[in-house]
């Protein structure tokens, strides 16, 4: 259903499994897991190395996004924040870590992310939209100035007669 990933490692030892939200997209394109930018995947993992760790990096661009220690069982379960700002699109996730013989290992996950936002208005449209308020404001500042003064005028011209 595209909101959970299991893997295995070639010996068949390590276990992984990647889970998201259980709503996703509709245009997730149907393989890995889809996730909002912000949310968190949940990840475990059993048949590591007890006590070592396990780097999680997400690609298209490399980031990491934890180091993780693995349990004296050999496992772990952990919750990954999916960084906000991260671009919408297909990304791979990939945990590396030692299998229980401390051989590396390296499981990928498809992950889909999608926008959290509900396409908010570029900046230039907000700095454009305060330009012009402030504009406004101005003018009609202005303009009641000028209609103050004129008054003045034409009520001291009135009172003195010299009209």
């Amino acid at each position: 259903n595209g909101r959970a990933c299991e893997r295995h490692h070639s010996g068949g030892d390590v276990v992984a499994l990647v889970s998201g939200p259980e709503t996703a997209p509709a245009d997730s394109g149907g393989s890995g897991i889809s996730l909002a930018s912000g949310e968190s995947a949940r990840v475990s993992l059993q048949g590591l190395r007890p006590d070592s760790e396990v780097r999680v990096v997400i690609f298209s661009e490399p980031r990491q996004l934890a180091v993780l220690t693995v349990d004296s069982m050999g496992g772990f379960f952990a919750s990954i924040e999916i960084p906000a700002d991260l671009e919408s699109g297909s990304h791979t996730l990939v945990l590396s870590g030692l299998d229980k013989d401390g051989s590396p290992i390296d499981l990928r996950f498809g992950l889909f992310v999608f926008s959290n936002t509900t396409n908010p208005m570029p900046l230039w449209i907000w700095s454009t939209m305060a330009l012009l308020i402030f504009a406004l404001a101005g003018v009609v500042l202005w303009t009641r100035k000028v209609k103050r003064e004129n008054s003045e005028f034409w009520q001291v011209r009135l009172r003195g007669g010299t009209v």
